[in-house]
């Protein structure tokens, strides 16, 4: 078969664009070499294997042509290998392969290598080690000596113990992922400096690191809110910044009207739960309690009368919190 053939073939067979067939050829020259019979085999393998439709078979070969040359006895090995290693159904590891489909072509000896890396550093188990490839399987792509290096900034930054850093990777194994490099607006850096600016501490990201995880902004509201009924440093552990601000406002107004005595857990409590308890639903909190710009305004004024670090809500901050 001509180049031009194999490359119309590529082109139909995967939906690409002519920019996007250009890119996965200069990525991969030696797909121009492979068999288009062989090629459609993998097609039907890899279908098969990891349940994907055309659209999603698609989307992994333009993020990983690689694929394509990838020998399918040697892939069926790596995933038994995961499967097993990691504890995972079939349904999860091709969950992960559809996220990550580099993984296939990571090797497993130096895969080895690094959980025997992990275990030990963060003192995981084999469960818990599982449960954080889940959440993140860029973890096993990603070079020990930059892991270290961000293991290093955490400590020092939030002065963690061994066991207080294994505890937050637990809570957060995105941490593990972060910018810790850089100052830009998306760093972990900047990111500490704009939740310092308001009051936060570093106790309570050590105690609440999902904080990271979230604009500074998304917190600001919340934190006035919710500092203004508690100093626990771990006010914004469980789903707090899950729970829309409204839901958040509406739940503590019914508590301190009903004199009912602050839990943070049960400010998250899921409605099912908070409804059995309380016999109320969040609908009728909100419309009993709505989070107007009157309201926004009055706990922005309470909270910056006590606290020294001021938190000046932005009028679109104001209108978005209304919504």
């Amino acid at each position: 078969m001509k180049y031009i053939d194999k490359l119309s073939f590529y082109k139909q067979t995967f939906d690409l664009s002519d920019e996007e067939l250009s890119k996965m050829v200069k990525t991969l020259p030696p797909l121009l070499g492979l068999d288009t019979k062989s090629i459609k085999s993998k097609i039907e393998f890899y279908k098969q294997t990891f349940d994907l439709s055309d659209g999603e078979l698609s989307k992994i070969v333009k993020t990983s042509p690689a694929l394509l040359s990838y020998n399918t006895e040697s892939v069926s090995r790596k995933i038994e290998f995961y499967e097993q290693t990691f504890n995972l159904k079939h349904e999860e590891l091709s969950k992960i392969v559809k996220t990550l489909p580099q993984l296939l072509g990571l090797d497993t000896k130096s895969i080895k290598s690094k959980i025997e890396f992990y275990k030990e550093t963060l003192n995981l188990k084999p469960e818990e080690l599982s449960k954080i490839v889940k959440t993140l399987p860029s973890l096993l792509g990603l070079d020990t000596k930059s892991i270290k290096s961000k293991i290093k900034f955490y400590e020092q930054t939030f002065n963690l113990s061994d066991e207080e850093l294994s505890k937050m990777v637990k809570t957060l194994p995105q941490l593990l992922g972060f910018d810790t490099e850089s100052d830009g607006p998306t760093s972990v850096k900047s990111k500490v400096e704009k939740l310092e600016s308001i009051g936060v501490t570093p106790n309570h990201i050590k105690n609440s690191p999902q904080m990271l995880a979230f604009p500074a902004q998304r917190i600001r509201f919340r934190y006035m809110l919710l500092s203004q009924f508690s100093d626990d440093e771990k006010i914004f552990s469980g789903n707090v910044l899950m729970i829309s601000e409204a839901k958040l406002y509406a739940r503590l107004g019914f508590f301190v009207e009903q004199g009912i005595k602050l839990k943070l857990s049960d400010l998250v409590k899921s409605e099912k739960n908070f409804q059995k308890i309380y016999n109320k639903t969040s609908e009728e909190l909100m419309k009993a309690y709505p989070l107007s710009k009157d309201a926004i305004e009055n706990i922005e004024k309470e909270y910056n009368k006590s606290n020294s670090k001021q938190i000046n809500l932005t009028e679109t901050e104001k209108e978005e919190l209304e919504r």
